[in-house]
């Protein structure tokens, strides 16, 4: 079959790769999964978008995979709990998927860049960096990991509620959401040259802190179509959607 192969290992078991999941009708596709499922004398590695694979996984009444697939996108789980799966889904692994000892690859970019202090030693000789939005931002979210850390806790959940609400947040998304949560936009050039043109000007910063930017305030429709990450934390922006009745209501519970 051309959609599938088979390859001998040195262990003397077979290799079976389906490059596609998506080149047979569910039916296929589930009798494929179930037989790789009940098959210890080969290892299978299958390739198929997330849809697909729970179709055919649920027409076969694997519930046991369409469950690791639910738990990979809300706890961050990999395996079965026999082991006998192994799931990549590259889908979901920006924000969410933490182990014991490792942490998801939102906290590794959010170390990387913000909080790791000498990649900004540069700053301390720029004359505008007390008036400077982005090394604002850098001094406000470095808040130590092993210490309480609300503003990283608020994005991460930003983050994780766009995801586990049907958007996928790729790792080139999610650097492009890092990088511009930082700046806005800015580079160090133009706040230099803000700097310049008005030294004691404190007035336009504002809306290049990370608190705005999180939201993608300043971005275009088009900008904001074109990046799912903005598109979906955009809709949970309390600016634009609270309602004031309610809200005055919780206050008055809370009072």
């Amino acid at each position: 079959n051309s959609h599938q192969s088979e390859v001998r290992l040195p262990d003397n078991r077979l290799l079976q790769i389906v490059k596609d999941l998506s080149d047979f009708v569910p039916d296929a596709a589930g009798e494929i999964l179930n037989q790789a499922l009940n098959n210890e004398g080969k290892i299978t590695v299958v390739c198929a978008n997330d849809g697909h694979l729970r179709e055919s996984a649920r027409k076969s009444g694997l519930n046991g995979l369409v469950k690791l697939l639910d738990d990979s996108v809300v706890k961050g789980r990999m395996r079965s709990e026999d082991n006998s799966v192994v799931l990549l889904n590259l889908n979901h692994q920006s924000v969410i998927a933490k182990g014991k000892e490792r942490q998801s690859i939102f906290e590794q970019v959010f170390n990387h860049w913000v909080r790791t202090s000498n990649k900004w030693d540069v700053c301390k000789s720029c004359p505008a960096r007390n008036s400077c939005p982005i090394f604002h931002n850098h001094e406000f979210l470095s808040e130590k990991p092993n210490e309480k850390q609300p503003r990283f806790d608020a994005i991460e959940t930003l983050l994780k509620i766009a995801e586990r609400t049907g958007y996928t947040i790729t790792i080139r998304e999610l650097l492009l959401y890092v990088a511009y949560l930082l700046t806005g936009g800015l580079q160090c050039e133009d706040v230099q040259q803000k700097f310049k043109e008005s030294p004691k000007n404190m007035d336009w910063q504002w809306g290049f802190l990370f608190h705005q930017t999180a939201f993608g305030e300043r971005l275009s429709i088009d900008e904001l179509r074109r990046h799912p990450s903005f598109s979906a934390i955009k809709k949970l922006d309390p600016g634009h959607r609270a309602i004031r009745n309610i809200d005055e209501k919780i206050s008055d519970v809370e009072d």
